[in-house]
């Protein structure tokens, strides 16, 4: 029997969808079975690894949308409590996932005879720059791949997080504050879609990317009036203009994404119990899944050789076992990690 849930399935399912793309995407990318599976399926392979990457821009709108739900009721908020928050919630688990990659690459890297793919032994500059998600800013090698978005992540927190407390300051009206707000964001949008993104040097920073994020957040908080909802599709509009000045395929499916969100969101799913577990389940440990992966395509790459084999049909199943080790990893990390570790640190924060 089919039961409603209140979880979002927009939500969930975008979440899902774009922690498994990355995975793929990945391993599409770095080891000795990309090369075997492309003898069978060329062009799968060619798109995971050129386009797989776009799935961050899921996460990025995502992102948005759930921190600005977070500030879409009028309240004080404090903003050094936020950013420490936000801060430990991202960083601590990050942390425990690094020394996970590390110890896994560390000890198979003697075994495998091309390293190259491999990251580099931590170094205390790169332990002490990822310790404060500077590693990007300060140009450390990454400690995993794709780690970066953590960094960003948090530099988009503290953006929005600033918008909120300055126009809390100056606004005599609790009411018009995320109005005020809103607009904004909407400013920030316009300026990272046409000036910021168009700027390599940037992408350390997270306003290279706001253009992404700040549609999430417009599109959270357009749902609360109808002036909110105006700069929505102002930033939608934008988006377009954008596009058709030069085609980008992040900013076409950030807008997607967004405009999925404001329309579906807030529509709950209705699925018999076990499966609204498993859904949930997934979606929840997406974070976990993105840290932890590369350490699964470590193992994998390392069994694989191993074995001595060298058949693409079998490196294509190897390829499968990997992604269902990886998402596994995930869900694990999550259980027995994430979860603790935030009751344990975050309990004397408000959640946000």
């Amino acid at each position: 029997m089919s039961e409603l849930s209140t979880r979002s399935l927009a939500i969930d399912g975008l979440k899902i969808l774009a922690a498994q793309v990355i995975v793929v995407h990945h391993l599409a990318s770095y080891g000795y079975l990309p090369e075997l599976v492309r003898h069978l399926l060329p062009e799968l392979v060619d798109f995971l690894f050129f386009y797989g990457r776009m799935a961050v821009q899921v996460f990025l709108v995502v992102g948005g949308f759930l921190a600005a739900n977070s500030y879409a009721a009028p309240r004080n908020w404090d903003l050094p409590t936020q950013l420490v928050h936000r801060y430990l919630r991202l960083s601590i688990v990050f942390w425990l996932a690094m020394v996970w990659i590390v110890c896994t690459v560390e000890i198979t890297r003697p075994f495998l005879i091309d390293r190259n793919w491999l990251t580099e032994p931590p170094s205390w500059g790169q332990v002490l720059s990822h310790t404060f998600l500077l590693h990007s800013v300060l140009n450390f090698p990454s400690l995993s791949v794709g780690v970066w978005y953590v960094a960003i992540d948090f530099q988009l927190y503290v953006i929005l997080t600033g918008v909120v407390m300055i126009r809390q300051r100056y606004s005599h009206s609790t009411k018009n504050t995320l109005t005020k707000a809103a607009c904004a964001v909407l400013l920030l949008v316009m300026l990272a879609l046409f000036f910021f993104s168009n700027n390599p040097d940037l992408d350390c920073w997270g306003i290279y990317f706001f253009g992404s994020y700040g549609l999430g957040v417009l599109a959270a908080w357009g749902k609360q009036s109808r002036q909110t909802a105006l700069l929505f599709y102002l930033a939608l509009f934008g988006a377009l203009l954008n596009y058709s000045i030069e085609p980008r395929e992040r900013v076409a499916i950030a807008a997607t994404v967004a405009l999925i969100l404001f329309i579906y969101s807030q529509r709950p799913r209705r699925i018999n119990q076990r499966w609204n577990f498993y859904f949930s389940s997934l979606a929840d440990s997406s974070y976990s899944l993105f840290l932890t992966h590369f350490g699964m395509i470590v193992l994998a790459n390392w069994a694989w050789q191993a074995l001595g084999l060298n058949d693409p049909a079998a490196a294509l199943l190897c390829f499968i076992v990997a992604w269902g080790a990886s998402t596994a990893m995930g869900l694990i990390f999550h259980k027995w990690v994430e979860i603790p570790v935030q009751n344990l640190f975050l309990s004397p924060f408000k959640r946000i």
